[in-house]
């Protein structure tokens, strides 16, 4: 735990907020309260927490490329910062699991987009190269998804360009 956050959490539990003290439960709690203005609450609050206004940001965890340029940035800073998100993590009581996706076959390219969201619930099934007209070697992956595993944030159907990424429910009347 950073050297700083008993300052932190007597600030904020000062404001009337539970954050819990366990190692790792700070994100969680915040991300719970983030709908009660744990947000606002904090950026109006920056100078009795140490961390400047522009050093607290509040953030979509879905929408990954400003998800992470929001992480880089504040790993980067020289001071203290606080990034909250909008959304609880799929580890967390309070996510819920909405319905497992499925990958269309006859659809999916293999251009492996999905797979770089490094998502546990999808698999590759098969690796193929492709040698395109421009002589470049185009490496493949087709993939599954495990719908056990699968919290049906649907990332992976956001990142896949051939629409081949559908709720099962959806997949079926293909």
């Amino acid at each position: 735990m950073h050297a700083d956050m008993d300052a932190f959490y007597a600030s904020v539990e000062q404001r009337g907020l539970d954050l819990g003290r366990e190692e790792g439960l700070a994100l969680d709690a915040l991300q719970r309260h983030v709908v009660d203005g744990v947000a606002a609450r904090l950026q109006h609050d920056h100078l009795d927490l140490g961390v400047r206004r522009e050093r607290i940001r509040v953030v979509d965890p879905y929408e990954l490329p400003t998800f992470f340029k929001a992480l880089r940035e504040e790993i980067k800073a020289h001071e203290p910062s606080v990034v909250v998100t909008t959304r609880p993590c799929v580890l967390s009581s309070d996510f819920e699991r909405l319905n497992p996706l499925e990958v269309i076959e006859e659809k999916c390219n293999g251009c492996a987009r999905c797979l770089d969201l490094g998502c546990p619930a999808i698999g590759v099934t098969r690796r193929e190269q492709q040698t395109r007209a421009s002589g470049n070697v185009v490496e493949l992956a087709f993939v599954t998804i495990d719908a056990a595993t699968c919290t049906g944030c649907d990332l992976c159907a956001k990142a896949c360009g051939q629409d081949a990424i559908v709720p099962r429910a959806a997949a079926l009347a293909h």
